[in-house]
């Protein structure tokens, strides 16, 4: 999937947002499954979805089942990008099968699968879901990880395969999309904040900050907390369930999840701070639409946007310090936190406000055509194959300002992968849905599953 969508997260948006950006400058398409918006100069080609079974398998099957120039995609392709387990194992069925193995593979790593699974509670589908992964880095030229925390992810996953079969690594920033700050509410006895995302998701921490909420409203502060996000028919339930936890109207209101940018923006606007109290984050993204019109955030300590905000090297000084609350480990006192930050932004606005405006400013080397300059540079960089020479180091690259590379930490490790290891076999979940699924997979010539081009502009030369 791509594009901002209902219970699609960061990964959809992102994967949308870098589609457009990569096409600025570069021949792109974007092969999907399903209806899809145009994604600026990308040229889209739609796969119909396969009955019974996930899209996911619907991308691979029309992969293995078809030639590219039936989709008008016979290249050459410099580099084929996959993301996470959803389409990961469809981008490499496409450098082995339509490519010959002579294009880039990029492998995007979006989820920290075992984390995630153990605050689930749920460690066996952690574990299955880190061997996917696992996979296709094996297999992969580079590992793309959205932020520090991921970057780090990507190579634990390897860390126990030999060093040739590790990965370049290259850390991305997701971009900030800039605006006008416009008129802020003016400081005063009332605390709006904004929590916007997956709202239902307990992950998120929806219910941490809505205790604080309640915390401070007992200490006699006007805080008020707005959640946007709520799937269209779980509005109400939510707004019950957070009114028992931070209290009724006007302390909580739940606003159902929207594709219209201005809704959004609006929000934005109002707050006097956007708010990221998940228990993990990979690396939350939410943050970055505040710090876009220079709205103050407060974000957990276990998460990428709160490496970012420390970072130095590519953050004004200090403001990791005041958007960060340091609930890491904390547990059931995370609420106190929070509590604690949310009056910490109440007593000092003003510095906040501050603060936001110079990362905004920042962020204007940090935009989603710096992400694509920035990756495009690290993966053309990695070797078109894998070397069999002994003794070639892997690299690891950090995104820095207007698109440069920074160096990250040496890669361990050196050598070679040999042939038979250039892919791995490919886990039940995508190989057994494709065997599960309707009999046009027994005819992959009918004409229900060729691809439909959306829009194709002029391939430049």
């Amino acid at each position: 999937m791509s594009g901002r969508r209902p219970g699609g997260g960061g990964m959809t948006v992102l994967n949308q947002r870098l589609t457009e950006a990569l096409a600025l400058h570069h021949d792109v398409t974007l092969l999907t499954v399903g209806p899809a918006d145009p994604h600026g100069r990308a040229r889209v080609v739609e796969l119909p979805a396969l009955p019974g079974i996930p899209a996911r398998a619907s991308l691979f099957n029309g992969i293995r089942t078809h030639r590219p120039e039936d989709f008008g995609l016979e290249g050459p392709m410099d580099i084929v990008v996959g993301h996470s387990r959803f389409s990961g194992f469809s981008a490499l069925e496409a450098v082995r099968r339509w490519y010959g193995g002579r294009a880039r593979l990029a492998h995007f790593l979006h989820t920290t699968p075992e984390r995630y699974a153990e605050i689930k509670g749920v460690p066996r589908q952690g574990q299955r879901h880190a061997q996917m992964e696992r996979g296709v880095l094996r297999a992969a030229h580079i590992a793309v990880g959205i932020g520090e925390i991921l970057t780090e992810e990507a190579a634990r996953l390897m860390a126990a395969h030999p060093a040739a079969q590790r990965p370049h690594l290259h850390e991305a920033v997701p971009g900030a999309d800039l605006a006008a700050p416009g008129r802020r509410p003016t400081p005063g006895m009332t605390l709006g904040l904004l929590l916007s995302g997956r709202a239902g998701d307990t992950l998120k921490g929806a219910r941490v900050v809505a205790a604080a909420v309640r915390m401070l409203r007992d200490d006699g502060l006007d805080v008020r907390l707005r959640l946007l996000g709520a799937p269209a028919g779980e509005v109400d339930e939510l707004q019950r369930e957070l009114e028992a936890v931070g209290g009724g109207p006007p302390a909580i209101t739940v606003l159902p999840f929207s594709t219209d940018d201005n809704v959004l923006r609006n929000e934005l606007l109002a707050a006097d701070a956007v708010v990221m109290p998940s228990e993990h984050e990979a690396f939350g993204m939410a943050p970055l639409d505040g710090l876009g019109v220079a709205t103050p955030v407060l974000v957990n300590e276990d998460s990428g946007i709160a490496r970012l905000l420390r970072d130095t090297r590519r953050m004004p000084e200090g403001v990791g310090d005041l958007f960060v609350v340091p609930d890491l480990g904390l547990g059931e006192e995370r609420p106190q936190a929070w509590a604690q930050g949310v009056l910490r932004l109440f007593r000092r606005l003003p510095e906040f406000r501050e603060a936001a405006g110079r990362t905004q400013h920042r962020l204007a080397a940090f935009t989603w055509e710096h992400m694509g300059q920035a990756f495009v540079a690290a993966a053309m960089a990695a070797p078109p194959r894998w070397s069999t020479a002994p003794g070639e180091a892997r690299r690891h690259t950090v995104q820095g300002p207007h698109g440069t590379l920074l160096a990250g930490r040496a890669a361990d490790g050196a050598g070679a992968v040999p042939e038979r290891a250039a892919g791995p076999d490919f886990p039940g979940s995508v190989a057994d849905a494709v065997r599960r699924g309707h009999s046009a997979v027994r005819h992959p010539r009918s004409a229900g599953l060729r691809g439909r081009p959306v829009n194709k502009p002029p391939r430049q030369a």
